[in-house]
């Protein structure tokens, strides 16, 4: 019997994509080769073998091959999503950007990707939760922006490695959805909107206790709620410093920050360079 740690996985197609509204893909699709959907914003609904779900941040959808599935994205806030198109048991992926078929009528058995039996795979769910899987949004995130750097010369080895140790850690680490809780899940999405939010709001707003807010998040995110700000915080200070030309003090501020100095202190304890030092180096690499 096959093991997940005996595929070869191989990126036929990734992107981030970004549905319209108005945009409509209620049609039935059918996929030429595995496909994972990791979802990280918006609104709607993804229909697989005649099953309708509702989308949330964080939802992951694992579509096998020849799997009918559809797409309803909301009207007003429609969904978005990392995707990846990949063959799982052939190296390298078959060069094609089909990755679909419309219509049943327009399949093209050719372009199908090997199928092998796996009792591993076959545990791995049409749908899972993510919340509480932060690592694993971000490595799914780095995974399809390492395949579209096309000037990296190591960019198959790159992704097919990360991909097959991602796929190895959502079937060993990742199979229990116990931990989701939709209030902790507002909470997180408030606290990335807005970084600078104080924490005793966000004890507040979450009408709990403070041990169990604690608690439910530690499942949620890994991190207790204050870690999760600072995170977040340092995340946008990053964003700011690498796409923004607002000067360091003013990010201090944005970030609400009593001084530059204990920003600068705070930032270069989390990733070990200071904030002029992180953007100059952005600026020389891109020069």
């Amino acid at each position: 019997m096959n093991k997940l740690s005996d595929i070869t996985p191989s990126i036929r197609v990734a992107h981030h994509y970004k549905f319209f509204s108005g945009e409509h893909f209620s049609e039935n699709r059918i996929g030429y080769c595995y496909a994972f959907h990791l979802f990280d914003g918006g609104r709607g609904k993804v229909r697989v073998d005649g099953k309708l779900y509702s989308v949330n941040k964080g939802s992951l959808f694992f579509i096998r091959p020849e799997q009918v599935h559809s797409f309803y994205p909301d009207p007003v806030q429609p969904f978005r999503s990392y995707n990846i198109y990949c063959e799982l048991w052939q190296e390298p992926a078959l060069a094609t950007n089909k990755h679909l078929a419309w219509n049943p009528a327009d399949f093209d058995s050719s372009l199908l990707t090997p199928v092998h039996s796996c009792s591993e795979l076959d545990v791995i769910p049409s749908v899972m939760q993510l919340q509480q899987y932060p690592v694993m949004q971000e490595m799914f995130a780095c995974i399809v922006s390492s395949h579209n750097q096309a000037a990296n010369p190591y960019k198959q080895q790159i992704t097919r490695s990360l991909l097959h140790g991602w796929l190895l850690k959502l079937y060993s680490d990742c199979l229990s959805q116990d931990a989701f809780n939709p209030r902790i899940q507002r909470l997180m999405d408030l606290i990335e909107q807005n970084p600078a939010i104080n924490y005793t709001d966000i004890l507040r707003q979450s009408g709990i206790r403070k041990t169990q807010l604690h608690e439910s998040f530690k499942k949620m995110s890994g991190m207790s709620p204050k870690s999760f700000i600072q995170k977040a915080i340092m995340k946008q200070a990053a964003a700011e410093l690498l796409e923004s030309s607002r000067s360091v003090s003013d990010i201090s501020d944005l970030l609400g920050f009593s001084s530059i100095h204990y920003f600068s202190k705070r930032f270069t304890s989390y990733y070990g360079i200071s904030p002029t030092a992180f953007r100059l180096g952005h600026n020389d690499r891109k020069k």
